[in-house]
């Protein structure tokens, strides 16, 4: 499994851009930016959605869950895509999450009391 340094460095090197080039453009400071590729630091939630619609790539593939890098963001709509992404649905998204968690752990947990 990549790590998030790992994939930061090749989404990185696809640019055709700098370290210092990608975090200036996402207001990342050169030694935060370079703690994250070198696995010294670890980004806030925030931080992984910023680079996320900065490479065009999933949460999942940039922390090296999925070798997928965007399986279906080309399915929804701009307005959906654009609340996916935006920092301050992080809120709603985590809830989102939550509830699924739940849900999949109840659905769980009774599926095994009848099996």
């Amino acid at each position: 499994m990549a790590t998030l340094g790992e994939r930061l460095n090749i989404l990185i090197n696809e640019t055709g851009k700098t370290n210092k080039d990608v975090g200036r453009e996402l207001g990342i400071k050169d030694s935060t930016l370079s703690g994250y590729v070198t696995g010294r630091r670890e980004p806030t939630i925030q931080s992984l959605i910023k680079f996320a619609v900065y490479f065009d790539v999933t949460v999942d593939y940039l922390i090296g869950h999925s070798d997928i890098r965007n399986p279906y963001m080309d399915y929804l709509s701009d307005e959906l895509r654009s609340f996916v992404f935006d920092p301050e649905n992080v809120t709603y998204l985590e809830l989102a999450m939550h509830i699924k968690d739940r849900t999949e752990k109840k659905g769980y947990e009774s599926s095994k009391k009848i099996g």
